[in-house]
């Protein structure tokens, strides 16, 4: 199979919330560093572990 233009923006689709989430995190005014941090760890524990459990084990 070859590769085509499709098969990169197939693979950027799904992180674009991800990235966008982590933009906003750094732009926004936060009561204290630790919530700052909490988001972050949220933003990118989430996807992390959704992905880890769907992923089929032999």
């Amino acid at each position: 199979m070859t590769f085509a233009w499709w098969h990169l923006l197939a693979a950027l689709i799904p992180m674009l919330p991800v990235v966008r989430s982590i933009r906003h995190i750094w732009d926004h005014e936060f009561a204290d560093p630790l919530q700052r941090a909490l988001w972050l760890v949220y933003a990118v524990f989430l996807p992390v572990s959704a992905f880890l459990s769907g992923v089929k084990k032999p």
